[in-house]
């Protein structure tokens, strides 16, 4: 070599060359299990691998579906470098086969494969609502038992009651967070297994507990609305979405809220200024919503924007066809009434109000374009007149 060349293939025999087994061995056994969940015996080393030189390294691998596919296409089993291998629970007919090779050495070479067999002598599922609220009652149901068969339940230590038997089994989690459900089918001498998992949560929109709105008019004159609500801080990022209604039924969307006002004692306080869009009844609710889509509505709040008078007021006016009268108080009259009258006095309609009603609404197309005088009631007394222009 010229001295100043550099050569690292000549190991001088310092690093031999890694030898890999030419034989897998063998593991055995097949097994047949009466139904899903139970647990098979643990495969045994019948022969160990041969041929190589150096310890062993061994990968169990498993599939539930053609055996016949090649081996790189089925699942590896983490932690599994051992001649030997405990599967725990099998729930479908599996097929395992045990990989080696001479440690960090060339490819691996598998063994002969095991069949783990599931029958159908037992089984079902289990009918669940997989979210659930915490410390409120919640019930399982054992459905599409085959063979019929005897039910037992296991909800665990964070459940009362813990155990329970027969098909519908009722019980209340006091943690929060997420659980396993066990139910155990018998039929004869052979059990299945079978698993659900459920949340327990206190998220409002789960459990429709919806907040308390508070409205205030802050302004009179601009009809300006301050609507204020709070939630725990401990509940995940929750969405609010502010919606208005003119009378209380239909609701629409005017913004949404995600950040709060200020922040104390581990409460979220929300605060929203908004201008009412009429005079008169106007309506908000906040709707709710978590980042799964679960929603729930808060109580509705009714806001007066008072125009002269705190009694009533109509509206449009002038008025071409509909008029809505929207009444205030009523100071618990019995008998409640619109009447409406020309200008030279005639009478032209009475209207009854329903008990409670705060909205009433009539046509007013039907009579010629000029002035008229609407007047309401209470007990036979006049209250309040108010004027409409008809065009």
């Amino acid at each position: 070599m010229d001295p100043n060349e550099v050569n690292l293939s000549f190991d001088m025999g310092l690093c031999p060359e890694c030898v890999n087994i030419t034989y897998p061995g063998a593991i055995g056994f097949d097994q047949y299990l009466c139904a899903p969940g139970n647990d098979p015996e643990p495969f045994v080393s019948l022969a160990e691998p041969t041929g190589g030189d150096g310890p062993i390294e061994y990968l169990w691998m498993s599939t539930a579906g053609n055996p016949n596919q090649p081996i790189q296409t089925w699942q590896p089993i983490p932690n599994s470098n051992s001649p030997t291998y405990d599967p725990g629970p099998v729930f479908q007919t599996t097929y395992f086969a045990r990989c080696a090779r001479t440690e960090d050495c060339g490819t691996f070479l598998e063994s002969n494969i095991l069949e783990v067999t599931v029958g159908n002598e037992a089984g079902g599922d289990i009918a669940s609502p997989g979210i659930a609220c915490y410390n409120e009652p919640v019930t399982f149901q054992a459905v599409n038992l085959v063979n019929g068969g005897s039910v037992r339940w296991n909800f665990g230590p964070n459940a009362f009651p813990s155990t329970a038997t027969g098909r519908t089994a009722t019980t209340t989690f006091t943690s929060v967070g997420n659980f396993t459900v066990e139910m155990i089918v018998t039929v004869g001498d052979c059990d299945a297994f079978v698993y659900d998992q459920i949340t327990i949560s206190t998220l409002p929109t789960v459990c429709n507990q919806g907040l308390i709105l508070g409205t205030t008019v802050t302004d009179n004159e601009l009809g300006q609305v301050m609507l204020d609500w709070e939630m725990s801080a401990s509940f995940e990022p929750l969405e609010y979405v502010v919606e208005y209604s003119d009378d209380g039924q239909d609701f629409t969307e005017i913004d949404r809220v995600t950040q709060e006002t200020h922040l104390r004692n581990g409460i979220r306080y929300y605060e929203y200024i908004t201008i009412a869009p009429k005079k008169g009844l106007n309506y908000y609710r906040v709707k709710v919503v978590d980042s799964a889509g679960n929603s729930v509505n808060s109580n509705i709040e009714e806001v007066i924007i008072y125009t002269e008078s705190k009694i009533a007021m109509l509206y449009p006016n002038p008025v071409t066809d509909q008029l809505t009268v929207e009444i205030y108080e009523t100071f618990d009259a019995s008998d409640v009434s619109l009447e409406i009258f020309s200008v030279s006095g005639k009478r032209m309609a009475s209207i009854p109000v329903a008990e409670g009603a705060k909205n009433v609404q009539f046509d007013m197309s039907i009579y010629p374009a000029g002035a008229y005088l609407v007047q309401l009631r209470l007990d036979e007394t006049p209250i309040r007149t108010m004027r409409a222009i008809k065009r």
